[in-house]
């Protein structure tokens, strides 16, 4: 249910809430489950009981003679790390209680996939495991979590598992609904809030953080909400919609867009939990694995339009071996050193891309290049291959030519997208190489577009710079949006090329592999770490080993 003008006027009803009554249960039976607080009760912040008040606020209902809820559906908007999935794990608990007052509750914890199912539905089967008073009265396993005393179970389900829509939820958790934007997730949610209608005085709690895209269920729901003429602002940091009619609550935490990001009152504004402090979120600030794109949206709870480049301006530039900064260090890769391959192939709109890596030592920058074909003469490119058709037949004859001959380079490793290459790869490992496939969406992937992009913002990537305008042209033509699987690049531009950059990403993230097999080839052995009395011990004694005694 959304923002609603509907028909019901409870001002001149007695009221009261359940408020108080909700946060005494989850004060005396439930507790941490992870951290140095694990087992210990878990105490609400100020926030969270002034929250509970308003949820939890009843009516009476002269026609049945009970206290019903005045809200039906709410969303409740937060940071990241502000307890929201352990407050909604302790919420779903008290509503399969006895102590709920509903006879057969039905409690149906939601997400976009199985594993966001299990940031909720994780935290309480903890609870009910660590908590002696509540492993009393409920039993639990890996789905479902029953209530014997009053018939109740609570389960967990997901858009990308197989879901029956027949149940009668006398509260629904949707968690995370940011994520929340494929049609099957949209089909989920649809089902789940037509539910509400099959059983009284039920409740649907969605709890999430900030999205990327307005044009989802989230999306909507907000700019509903904000432009609501009723929206009231508590204080800077807080939007709460009473939307009485339409039985709808909306109780939001998000720093002002008159503060910038990098200003620490906007992080005290957005954050109400007081177990996140200044020095946590300086900490996320400076984290390089975080965009400020992203940074904003967990900790300021602010939407974030979509990453374009992937990389700020400028910072490509900076880890040319030609930057200032970098003078002092190795000029390049030296002769004989062992280099890992990546190829990005393509044959008529795209280029193809040969790209290498090399890494000489933990703590160090890896050093990248590449080579560019390209059946189109009006993009950037190193070799231009005429008949509008690319001809991968040259890449073998490259690699042995000028990889191998010309820079006398070792080939250790060739990684591929198999989509064009399949081929081609077969013939290289023929002839000796040592090949693997790269499959593009892959997990594999995803950590490697993520470990080039950390060691960018880290500045452990050196290139030549000028020497090579084609790589730089084409790192800096990508974009990239985070999803929840990862960075998802692609060209900011139809006519530019990223074949490159794709290349070099997967021989980046094969040169840390290198590293790794490297490391685990050295055998520690017993003689090298003792003296030469005990070496001499351990082959026996003397009679032992035929010598003659003195």
């Amino acid at each position: 249910m959304s923002p609603s003008s509907g028909a019901l006027d409870i001002s001149k009803l007695p009221q009261k809430s359940a408020g108080p009554h909700v946060v005494a249960f989850i004060e005396k039976y439930c507790v941490h489950t992870i951290g140095s607080m694990a087992g210990k009760p878990l105490l609400l912040e100020d926030w969270q009981k002034d929250f509970l008040e308003e949820m939890y606020r009843l009516y009476w209902d002269a026609s049945s003679s009970e206290w019903r809820y005045v809200y039906q559906t709410i969303l409740l908007g937060v940071p990241r790390g502000a307890g929201k999935s352990t407050l909604a794990a302790a919420l779903s608990l008290y509503a399969l209680s006895p102590l709920s007052g509903q006879n057969a509750p039905r409690v149906i914890l939601s997400a976009s996939s199985r594993e966001n199912a299990m940031n909720v539905y994780g935290p309480a089967v903890d609870m009910v495991q660590m908590s002696p008073m509540l492993r009393d009265v409920f039993l639990a396993n890996k789905n479902t979590i029953w209530c014997e005393e009053n018939r109740g179970n609570l389960k967990r389900i997901s858009a990308d598992g197989k879901t029956q829509f027949g149940w009668v939820p006398s509260f629904i958790v949707r968690d995370e609904l940011h994520t929340w934007t494929t049609d099957r997730q949209a089909q989920l949610n649809e089902a789940l809030q037509t539910s509400l209608v099959k059983r009284e005085n039920s409740q649907s709690l969605a709890v999430t953080t900030a999205g990327y895209d307005k044009n989802t269920i989230l999306g909507e729901l907000y700019d509903r909400s904000v432009k609501d003429s009723r929206l009231e602002r508590p204080h800077d940091g807080l939007m709460v919609l009473r939307d009485v009619p339409g039985s709808y609550l909306f109780w939001w935490y998000e720093a002002p867009s008159k503060f910038p990001v990098d200003d620490p009152k906007a992080w005290e504004i957005a954050n109400p939990s007081k177990h996140i402090s200044m020095r946590k979120l300086q900490l996320a600030w400076t984290d390089p694995s975080t965009s400020q794109q992203e940074f904003e949206r967990e900790h300021l709870n602010r939407w974030s339009k979509a990453r374009e480049a992937w990389l700020d301006v400028g910072l490509w530039e900076s880890m040319s071996i030609d930057a200032p900064a970098h003078l002092g260090e190795l000029r390049w890769i030296p002769e004989g050193s062992s280099v890992q391959l990546a190829i990005d192939a393509a044959l008529t709109s795209d280029t193809t891309a040969l790209s290498w890596a090399w890494l000489e030592d933990d703590g160090k920058p890896v050093y990248i290049d590449s080579h560019v074909w390209s059946a189109l003469d009006d993009v950037p490119h190193d070799t231009f291959i005429p008949g509008g058709r690319i001809d991968l037949e040259l890449i073998p004859p490259y690699i042995d030519d000028v990889i191998v001959g010309k820079y006398g380079f070792q080939v250790d490793e060739i990684v591929y997208d198999p989509r064009f290459f399949e081929g081609i790869a077969r013939k290289l490992s023929d002839a000796g190489y040592t090949v693997a496939p790269m499959i593009q969406s892959s997990s594999q992937m995803a950590d490697a577009y993520q470990s080039f992009y950390v060691a960018c913002r880290s500045d452990m990537i050196r290139h030549r710079g000028e020497k090579n305008q084609v790589l730089s042209e084409q790192v800096n033509s990508t974009g990239a949006t985070m999803t929840e699987r990862g960075w998802k690049v692609f060209k900011l531009k139809n006519s530019k090329r990223i074949d490159a950059c794709v290349a070099a990403v997967m021989a980046h993230s094969r040169a840390y592999a290198s590293l790794e097999r490297r490391n685990r080839r050295y055998i520690m052995r017993r003689s090298d770490f003792m003296p030469p009395d005990d070496q001499d011990a351990s082959q026996g004694s003397p009679d032992e080993r035929g010598a003659t005694p003195a």
